[in-house]
């Protein structure tokens, strides 16, 4: 028995990460506000995690800096604005439109 994973494992496992959802669940008593963060959080981490981008390549990107792009990538969305998060996120999805429901 081998101490290390074959390559089928390491290839499932990382197909696995790309399609799970960010590292911060969102509390289920979430308001509208609150989702839509976290689907913009979770919108920019799959564009860095589809372009292989590293959190300096996504700061420069986005034109702010790494510890940011890091709270981003992590879903801490009590730390940005909705209007903020959705103008980053035009930077990376210049032709998207965003629709809030109540």
């Amino acid at each position: 028995m081998s101490r290390y994973p074959t390559e089928r494992q390491i290839k499932l496992a990382l197909a696995k990460i790309k399609k799970a959802d960010a590292a911060r669940p969102l509390p289920p008593d979430s308001d509208v506000v609150d989702v839509s963060k976290y689907k913009l959080c979770q919108n920019l981490c799959k564009y860095a995690v589809n372009h292989k981008l590293t959190l300096k390549e996504m700061a420069h990107i986005l034109k702010i800096d790494k510890a940011e792009v890091s709270k981003i990538l992590n879903c801490h969305i009590n730390r940005f604005t909705l209007d903020r998060l959705i103008r980053l996120s035009l930077i990376v999805y210049p032709k998207k439109s965003y629709k809030i429901a109540a």
